[in-house]
């Protein structure tokens, strides 16, 4: 599944699970990921004043907990509906990486879809050896 937020509460929400699913201390190495996702949406806040209807204009942030591979059901079904090619994306860029307990390497990704009216980030992670 995949969080859609386009607004200061989506994101509010979305930092207080992060708290209590994740912890203090994930929470502070996915702090760069935090600020994209907050950038992201102050800009279609402040862009569309806080009144925009994401699906319709204005766009969102997609934030997948998970790692998601290129045939992922939830990105393919979103990526679909909005008629995106998967490799069609503005930019890509690693938000932040680190290393779990068990020494794997994750990297959180943030890819940027420009459609006509509006624009969509998706940011995921993928860990050492997957994707």
């Amino acid at each position: 599944m995949y969080y859609k937020i386009s607004n200061a509460v989506d994101l509010r929400c979305l930092y207080c699970w992060l708290l209590e699913s994740q912890g203090e201390k994930i929470l502070e190495k996915l702090r760069p990921v935090v600020k994209a996702v907050s950038f992201a949406v102050d800009t279609l806040e402040r862009c569309y004043k806080g009144n925009h209807n994401p699906d319709y204009r204005g766009g969102f942030v997609v934030f997948f907990d998970h790692e998601v591979k290129p045939d992922n059901t939830y990105l393919k079904e979103l990526l679909d509906y909005y008629n995106i090619d998967s490799e069609e994306y503005e930019s890509r860029e690693i938000l932040c990486s680190y290393q779990d307990e068990e020494h794997k390497k994750t990297e959180w990704i943030s890819k940027l879809f420009i459609m006509t009216d509006f624009q969509i980030v998706v940011i995921y992670p993928i860990k050492e050896g997957g994707i």
